[in-house]
């Protein structure tokens, strides 16, 4: 089974991104169901204090153990998301940008 990061910007907007990467999941989930999904914003999002500078090298040690990444959203303006890319291209990892309003 193919393990899948998927990103998405979070901090611009807490609860709306949280919103869409709901929809997100469960649309990928529903329709990829011999895939496991992985979402930093959920496995990290409990935490309300935790800053990006504490958070940011967890999620690039769950993206190292995936065999892809998938990226949602205006990741241009995410500094996590242009984290995660950027160590994806170091591992040479393949990268999918996923246009989100075909979910919505």
């Amino acid at each position: 089974m193919q393990t899948i990061y998927v990103a998405h910007p979070f901090s611009n907007d807490k609860a709306g991104n949280m919103k869409k990467i709901e929809v997100i999941m469960k649309w990928l989930v529903r329709n990829e169901p011999d895939t496991c999904f992985v979402s930093p914003l959920h496995n990290f999002s409990y935490d309300k204090n935790a800053k990006e500078a504490d958070i940011l090298p967890k999620c690039l040690e769950l993206l190292s153990r995936c065999g892809e990444i998938w990226i949602f959203g205006d990741y241009k303006s995410s500094s996590g998301c242009r984290a995660e890319l950027a160590y994806a291209k170091y591992l040479s990892m393949p990268i999918v940008f996923k246009d989100e309003s075909k979910i919505f």
